[in-house]
C-alpha cells in the first residue's frame, strides 16, 4: 500500500530534467494501480520541459506497469486519450503485466483494498476485509482474496531496454510499488545492472509481509541497498541514483524479526579480552560513543561524557515534538525531517535514548533540532523547529537542540566539534 508520494523525489527529479541534454526523459511506474500517481509526474514534467523554451527539449515518456484486469481496463483508455491529446512531446505506455524476474504467467492476489493485491498471498490478505467484496468459502474462512492468473515480465530486461545506451535517456525516474515483490525483484535487477541506469528511484517497502524466517534478509536489503547501488554502479559516467526509501508503519514496523536480538547480541561493545586482542582497533571508541549504555560501572571515560551531555540536553529540553517523521526518509544531506528508530538498550532510559540520538544527529549534515520518546522508540531529527510551538499529543516526547558528540583530541582533552 503507498505512504509517502515521493513528492521530495520528484522534485529533485525535475530539477535533474531542467538541466538535461538528454533527447529523451523517462518515468517508469511498476505497480501503477489506478495510473494517478503517474499521471500527475508526467504533468508536471511535460510542464517542466515547456518551460524550459529550448529548441529541442527532450520527449517525455511514461510507462505504467500494472497486472489487474479491473485497473489495466481504465488505464489503456486512459493513455490513449493522453497519447491523442500530448504526442509527440509526451507518450504513455501501459504494459498489462506484474514486473517479475523472468517471463511467466503467475498467481496474482487480488484484494479488497486494490493498493495491497500483490504476488504475495501474506500482503494481499492484510488489508482485505471479510466483507461484501468476499464470498463463499473465502468469506467463511476470512481468508478474503481471489488468486488470478497474470502474464509476468522479465522486468530487468525490459528496463535495460527502456533506458537503451548510457546518455540517451536522462534522467529516469523508476517508482517500484510492487507489494512485497520487492525483496525478490531488487536483487535481480541489481545483479543486471539494469538500476545503474536509473537517475531516481522510489522504492516501498513491505517487510512484514514476509514469512518470518526471510524477514532478517529482507531487512538487511533494504539498509544496505544505497550503499550496493553506489558501490555496484562503478562505470557510469553519472552520480548514484537518488533513493527515497518508503516504509509505512503498517507494512514495515511492529512484526518481530527472528534473528535480530540475536544479531544484536553479537555486535554489542566487545568486552575487555575482544579489546586486548584488537589493541589498536579504533571501533571500541566509535562502538561505546552511539552504545548509550548508562549503568555506571560499565563506562568507559568517553561513555560516561557522553552520558553527562545526555544529562545536560534533558535539563534544557521541552516536552513535546517538532513535527511528525517516518523511518522513510533520512537521507541527511537533503532531506527536512527523518526519523531513527531506537534500537533496544536506547530505549532503557531517557538518558540512553538521548546518548544515542545525540549521536545520530551528529552524523547528520542537516540534524539541527531531536525530539526523542523512549517509550515510543523514537529518535526523529529535523533542520528546522519552532521551540514555542511543539506538539504535545500524543506525550511521552522530549524536544531540544542537537548535540554534538564530543571528540577526544590528541592529548586526550575533549574538543567539542562535528
Amino acid at each position: 500500500m503507498p505512504g509517502a508520494s515521493g513528492d521530495r523525489l520528484i522534485r529533485l527529479f525535475l530539477e535533474e530534467v531542467s538541466s538535461s541534454t538528454a533527447p529523451a526523459v523517462l518515468v517508469i511506474d511498476v505497480g501503477a494501480n489506478d495510473g494517478k500517481w503517474g499521471q500527475r509526474v508526467l504533468g508536471k514534467l511535460l510542464s517542466r520541459i515547456t518551460r524550459r523554451k529550448r529548441r529541442a527539449n527532450p520527449a517525455a515518456r511514461l510507462v505504467s506497469v500494472e497486472p489487474q484486469p479491473r485497473h489495466i481496463a481504465k488505464l489503456i483508455p486512459l493513455a490513449q486519450r493522453w497519447n491523442d491529446s500530448h504526442l509527440p512531446r509526451s507518450s504513455w505506455e501501459v504494459v498489462p503485466a506484474v514486473a517479475w524476474t523472468e517471463a511467466a504467467n503467475l498467481t496474482f492476489y487480488l484484494s479488497s483494498d486494490t493498493e495491497a493485491s500483490s504476488l504475495v498471498e501474506e500482503q494481499a490478505l492484510a488489508f482485505s476485509d471479510p466483507g461484501p467484496w468476499c464470498s463463499g468459502a473465502g468469506a467463511a474462512s476470512g481468508r478474503c482474496i481471489r488468486p488470478v492468473r497474470v502474464p509476468a515480465i522479465d522486468f530487468a530486461s525490459s528496463l535495460l531496454s527502456a533506458l537503451g545506451s548510457p546518455g540517451t535517456v536522462w534522467p529516469a525516474l523508476l517508482k517500484l510499488d510492487v507489494e512485497a515483490s520487492e525483496y525478490a525483484l531488487l536483487p535481480k535487477l541489481l545483479v543486471s545492472g539494469a538500476l545503474c541506469g536509473v537517475s531516481h528511484i522510489l522504492v516501498e517497502w513491505h517487510l512484514n509481509a514476509l514469512p518470518a524466517e526471510r524477514r532478517l534478509t529482507g531487512l538487511a536489503l533494504r539498509h544496505s541497498f544505497d550503499s550496493l547501488l553506489s558501490h555496484g554502479c562503478t562505470n557510469r559516467p553519472t552520480p548514484a541514483p537518488v533513493v527515497q526509501h518508503d516504509e509505512d508503519k503498517l507494512n514495515n514496523f511492529g512484526e518481530r524479526v527472528p534473528g535480530l536480538a540475536e544479531l544484536l547480541q553479537r555486535h554489542e561493545p566487545p568486552d575487555t579480552a575482544y579489546k586486548a586482542a584488537r589493541p589498536f582497533a579504533l571501533a571500541h571508541e566509535q562502538s561505546a560513543a552511539t552504545s548509550g549504555r548508562s549503568a555506571p560501572n560499565h563506562l568507559n571515560a568517553t561513555e560516561r561524557t557522553h552520558a553527562r551531555q545526555a544529562k545536560r540536553w534533558l535539563q534544557k529540553s521541552a516536552p513535546g515534538y517538532c513535527a511528525s517523521t517516518d523511518y522513510a526518509d533520512s537521507r541527511c544531506e537533503i532531506a527536512e525531517k527523518g526519523s531513527w528508530p531506537l534500537p533496544s538498550h536506547a530505549k532503557a532510559s531517557w538518558v540512553a535514548a538521548a546518548a544515542f540520538c545525540s549521536a545520530q544527529c551528529a552524523t547528520c549534515s542537516r540534524c539541527r533540532f531531536i525530539s526523542i520518546s523512549p517509550s515510543f522508540g523514537d529518535c526523529s531529527w529535523f533542520s528546522t523547529c519552532n521551540l514555542n510551538a511543539l506538539h504535545v499529543k500524543p506525550s511521552g516526547f522530549r524536544t531540544g537542540a542537537g548535540v554534538l558528540p564530543l571528540r577526544l583530541g590528541s592529548n586526550g582533552t575533549s574538543v567539542r566539534g562535528a
